[in-house]
């Protein structure tokens, strides 16, 4: 076990205890085996109630856990933790945050059903059949819709992956909430039901000309909502890991993807 777990990577805590705990393992475990037990050290804030006071039951100013996470669920909980908060700096844990989230999760639900209740006829093809992510490159796509969002995904996935790199969780979250609030949902799919739309014989508009030739751009637009949605669930997963796995558990996969989202690379 000492080989495998010891030292890690980051230890995780409080501000509060830096000097009493964490600074007596690093010279303890220094003096006993002559290794740091750590690489980094991240130090997060101090909960506060809706008091501005530290959180403790003896104040009275704790919102019980177990009624939080049934009522506004786990991943809305765990959202109140990481979102704009910085390393260090203390946070108050409200209803409204709660209830927020739980809309923000709502949101993404929401979202995914479209996605997916328009998706029937790729999600009938084989694994075979599908498109492939790789074969998403804005060169080879016809609409400039599509190569706006593909484009902007490779840009969001590089500032998500440093931000977790440098321990800047608020950030991350920060930018995917305002991204698939505002880009993916507002603006994506907006602009995409155009293109989904089904039109009854006799009734194609003129600009659409054939309707093979809207066939294949309802398909592209199809292709890459799919592409994008399981982009940010990728990225989400880590801050709210039991909506995205559901999620991901009804998308259709193509090769290279894995079964459980937690094992999913971006």
């Amino acid at each position: 076990l000492m080989d495998t777990f010891y030292p890690t990577d980051v230890m995780e805590t409080g501000y509060d205890i830096l000097e009493n705990w964490v600074s007596r393992m690093m010279m303890f475990s220094y003096f006993k085996l002559k290794k740091i037990p750590f690489n980094d050290i991240y130090l997060h804030g101090l909960v506060k109630g809706t008091d501005g006071q530290k959180m403790s039951k003896s104040r009275k100013n704790v919102i019980p856990m177990d009624e939080a996470q049934e009522k506004y669920g786990i991943d809305a909980l765990r959202m109140v933790y990481f979102y704009q908060n910085s390393a260090g700096a203390s946070y108050s844990l409200t209803y409204d945050k709660l209830k927020n989230f739980r809309q923000f999760n709502n949101k993404i639900w929401n979202a995914s059903k479209f996605v997916l209740a328009n998706s029937s006829e790729l999600r009938a093809l084989s694994l075979e059949q599908r498109v492939h992510s790789s074969q998403l490159a804005a060169h080879s796509l016809k609409l400039d819709l599509s190569k706006n969002i593909i484009n902007h995904i490779a840009n969001l996935k590089e500032k998500i992956t440093k931000n977790i790199e440098d321990f800047e969780f608020g950030h991350a979250t920060d930018s995917l909430y305002q991204e698939f609030w505002h880009t993916f949902c507002d603006l994506q799919i907006e602009q995409s039901k155009t293109f989904l739309k089904t039109f009854p014989e006799g009734e194609v508009r003129e600009e659409d000309v054939q309707r093979k030739t809207y066939n294949v751009e309802r398909e592209e637009v199809v292709s890459v909502l799919i592409y994008t949605l399981k982009e940010y669930l990728k990225m989400l997963h880590p801050f709210i890991p039991f909506i995205t796995e559901r999620i991901w558990q009804e998308m259709p996969k193509v090769e290279g993807d894995h079964e459980t989202l937690m094992y999913t690379r971006w």
